[in-house]
């Protein structure tokens, strides 16, 4: 729809050049950039969004002149700084590297170009980073992508290999973050030379400026652009991470052959405990009603009551009072499991296979119930064999705590557990603590690498970093 126009450096004339473009009305960027000032800066390579009160959107003129010369090209450079809030990447890790870097804009990228396919779009991503080169061609779909794609060069590894056909391959399984991380990690390390190619990445990757931080990200303008972000079609391929998440799919724990680590299973003990001193061997002390069989007599018949034959053929009439049996419930002193969730969201996949076998310990002894929650909760059923590739549950690969507070809130009172364990990296999305205030449960927070902002510290009675051994 859009024609190739002369860079102005108006702010004006970049907010209608990001609008004069077909898809802007559909992700309602209206909507954002009445909010934000769009301003043209140095301060950015290429762009980023302030997320404080009165936010802006700077654009880097230099760069806009010369890889941005089609709307659509502009259009996708505020798209990509958006998925940068959308997924969590301001908030994920402390000191993002390279690596981390590189799988961020990965994924961003690929996400973009399945979203808007067509040549006029996909060029940006082309003109930006060399085919030739790596890791540069990480972050861009291959020469004649989608239909008839070229093979990477002959330099690239097979690790790479598999890496871009997870990220930009028609038959491929859905990729994560923590996938990429790892892969990107290994390569980074191998290929890693004197006059190693730096790529050129989108968005703001260094330190955010003026004391800016994910801490200080004003709420009105996060909740805001949550709130457009929620309302945008659906991508054709979502990549499972640090967001909302694709459809809940049949998913399961990895497998490990490594015994519980001792360290791991003492601070998961502790979790486990709560306030009681003496429960770490099986959960909390509590006193559970109990149905109890009491033989009772009642002028009521009772079927099972046996002397009723003999007493017709006797006397010739059923007996007075009969004999029968009701359960009555009596509080017994019983070891409460402590109900576990389990942050199975895409960064928190590579150390599942440590945490794994140490809940599997404590749920074989009854200390622990297990709920895997990403943005939705499932119970994780141990099978009697203890084998974890037996167990499926659902998992979206996004994260959202909003499932767990409304997974207590769908137990009765009377059966909803007083102490509750979450094990997570930290970053779960906004938390209600009035709402969570209302369930009348301790929750005790495992932290487990990466650690980002931990969102439950307002609601959490505990915060523990677990030793996670490499």
């Amino acid at each position: 729809m859009s024609s190739q126009k002369a860079l102005t450096s108006s702010g004006d004339d970049l907010r209608a050049r990001i609008l004069d473009v077909l898809p802007a009305a559909t992700f309602a960027l209206d909507r954002l950039l009445r909010m934000c000032d769009v301003v043209p800066s140095s301060e950015v390579a290429t762009a980023a969004i302030e997320c404080v009160a009165q936010p802006r959107l700077l654009v880097n003129p230099e760069f806009v002149r010369s890889f941005c010369v089609r709307d659509e090209h502009l259009f996708l450079l505020v798209m990509h700084e958006l998925h940068h809030l959308l997924l969590g990447h301001t908030r994920l890790f402390r000191r993002p590297t390279q690596a981390h870097n590189l799988a961020f804009d990965a994924v961003i990228n690929s996400m973009l170009c399945r979203q808007f396919p067509a040549p006029e779009y996909v060029s940006f991503f082309r003109s930006i980073n060399d085919w030739n080169e790596f890791p540069g061609r990480l972050l861009r779909p291959p020469p004649g992508w989608p239909s008839a794609p070229e093979p990477l060069p002959p330099d690239a590894s097979e690790k790479e290999r598999i890496l871009h056909a997870r990220l930009y391959g028609d038959d491929a399984p859905n990729v994560t973050y923590g996938e990429l991380f790892e892969l990107l990690v290994e390569l980074m390390d191998e290929r890693r030379t004197p006059d190693h190619h730096v790529p050129t990445l989108l968005g703001r990757h260094d330190e955010p400026a003026d004391g800016e931080t994910p801490e200080t990200c004003d709420p009105v303008v996060r909740d805001l652009v949550r709130s457009i972000i929620e309302r945008w079609p659906p991508p054709p391929r979502p990549l499972g991470g640090r967001d909302q998440g694709r459809a809940p799919d049949p998913w399961r724990l990895p497998g490990s052959d490594r015994d519980p680590d001792r360290k791991l299973r003492e601070a998961v003990a502790l979790l486990l405990s709560g306030a009681t001193r003496h429960a770490g061997a099986a959960g909390p002390l509590r006193f559970v009603g109990e149905p109890v069989a009491t033989a009772i007599d009642t002028v009521v018949p009772q079927l099972r009551d046996r002397r009723a034959p003999a007493f017709r053929r006797l006397l010739g009439a059923p007996p007075l009072l009969w004999r029968g049996e009701v359960d009555v419930v009596r509080p017994r002193l019983r070891h409460v499991p402590a109900h576990v969730y389990l942050d199975v969201s895409g960064s928190v996949w590579p150390i599942l296979a440590r945490v794994a076998p140490v809940l599997l310990h404590f749920a074989r002894r009854g200390a622990a119930r297990l709920f895997a929650f990403s943005t939705v909760v499932d119970e994780i059923v141990v099978p009697p064999g203890g084998d974890w590739s037996a167990v499926s549950m659902r998992n979206t690969g996004g994260t959202d705590f909003t499932c767990v507070i409304a997974h207590l809130e769908s137990l009765p009172p009377r059966h909803r557990p007083r102490h509750v364990v979450a094990i997570t990296d930290g970053y779960v999305g906004p938390v209600d603590s009035t709402r969570f205030a209302r369930l009348a449960v301790e929750l005790a927070v495992g932290l487990v690498p990466p650690i980002g902002t931990v969102d439950l510290a307002s609601v959490a009675a505990r915060l523990v970093t677990l030793p996670i051994s490499s």
